[in-house]
């Protein structure tokens, strides 16, 4: 990722594993953990609110994180459009098709693949063929799970913009290549091979990775300006001024108040407000 020291970070859909880089981050959900893979970590600025209605300003951020959050969406378009109101650049990381089919998740809504540096993006129609074997086999299998470590060229999407997303959606049926074709097939194994850090990084302990992730985040946060969350936030509805008092937020156009649970903002629409949101913008 091309981030510069100086560069102010949102992570959408941080999770239970945010970046080290992150300095704010951004989940839909506070305790509900089914499509993500434990606890929230709160350890820096977070707010709780929908991709689709980001409770940012324009251009807050100079970079956006979305890793594995994307193929989440209902709206895929209205996500990737407030992604690109909020940043100026940022990274995009996604299963790839084929992992889809290997895996399967049944929350996942899209297939999105990485075409000639274009995002290629579909609905995803079919149920998870395998269930959760291959899940199972990651963890059971030394041979397997050292396929899945070096084969991230073909199990995932990873894609940097700077200025704007260039994607493209297609119907349910298309199929961005035809592996059926020596030639194709050839050339997705060509890909370049994932990095060392993510090599080394998928067999060294879960526990031992994350306690080095804290380390790393702490240090990178502490050397760069605290952030102000009232500064940066607005109403995710018609991103309009907020007034802060006793630890909420009310929208000073449309008179909503946004709560705030242990000190995180929760900036959810509810789905008439989500509805006028997305018929407005």
């Amino acid at each position: 990722m091309n981030i510069s020291p100086n560069h102010l970070v949102l992570e959408i859909g941080s999770g239970h594993n945010p970046h080290p880089r992150s300095d704010v981050l951004c989940d839909k959900e506070l305790i509900n953990d089914r499509e993500r893979g434990g606890p929230l970590v709160a350890d820096r600025p977070l707010v709780i609110a929908d991709a689709e209605a980001l409770p940012f300003r324009e251009n807050a951020f100079d970079y956006v994180i979305c890793s594995h959050v994307v193929e989440h969406a209902r709206d895929i378009e209205r996500f990737l459009k407030e992604v690109q109101r909020v940043g100026r650049a940022g990274y995009i990381e996604t299963p790839s098709s084929i992992a889809e089919r290997l895996y399967g998740w049944d929350y996942h809504r899209w297939l999105i693949d990485r075409i000639d540096n274009r995002l290629i993006i579909r609905p995803k129609t079919f149920s998870n063929a395998f269930g959760l074997l291959f899940h199972e086999l990651v963890k059971r299998s030394r041979s397997f799970a050292a396929f899945h470590r070096n084969s991230s060229r073909l199990l995932l999407t990873q894609y940097e913009w700077s200025g704007r997303i260039d994607y493209r959606m297609e119907p349910a049926d298309f199929e961005p290549y035809d592996l059926r074709e020596a030639e194709s097939a050839r050339s997705m194994l060509d890909m370049p091979k994932p990095s060392w850090q993510r090599r080394f990084g998928s067999v060294v302990p879960t526990a031992a990775r994350r306690f080095a992730k804290r380390t790393i985040s702490r240090w990178s946060r502490s050397a760069r300006p605290n952030v102000s969350l009232q500064e940066l936030a607005v109403c995710p509805s018609c991103k309009g001024e907020l007034i802060w008092s006793n630890g909420a937020a009310e929208c000073a156009s449309e008179g909503i108040t946004f709560k705030t649970v242990d000190g995180t903002p929760i900036f959810l629409l509810d789905e008439t407000q989500m509805s006028e949101n997305e018929h407005e913008h």
